[in-house]
């Protein structure tokens, strides 16, 4: 995965090699990057602490996403499990360049 913070910055997840290119979203318990994934311009949501109501509250976004295909909902690409995230999944997925939903209805 390539994550942002720091333009050109590569780091190594499971064997992937991404570039870091910018933090574009946070919420209460995950920041959102802008990352280049195989090839492509992409998100990866990150979990900024584990717990077990995180952890459940990420799998049950994983289950749902890795389902249902729609042209208005964000393609899940991959989930990543390693350790430098204690165990919490780092989701890969469409970046939707129009910001986020809390501002758009607000």
């Amino acid at each position: 995965l390539v994550m942002p913070e720091c333009a050109n910055e590569r780091v190594e997840c499971n064997g992937l090699n991404h570039r870091k290119d910018g933090r574009v979203g946070e919420g209460g318990t995950a920041a959102i990057y802008r990352v280049y994934f195989e090839g492509r311009i992409a998100a990866v949501k990150t979990f900024k602490a584990a717990s077990v109501q995180i952890e459940a509250a990420a799998r049950r976004e994983i289950a749902v996403l890795s389902k249902v295909r729609h042209q208005n909902l964000v393609t899940l690409f991959s989930v990543e499990v390693s350790d430098e995230s204690n165990g919490m999944p780092k989701i890969i997925m469409e970046l939707c360049a129009g910001g986020d939903l809390f501002h758009l209805l607000h």
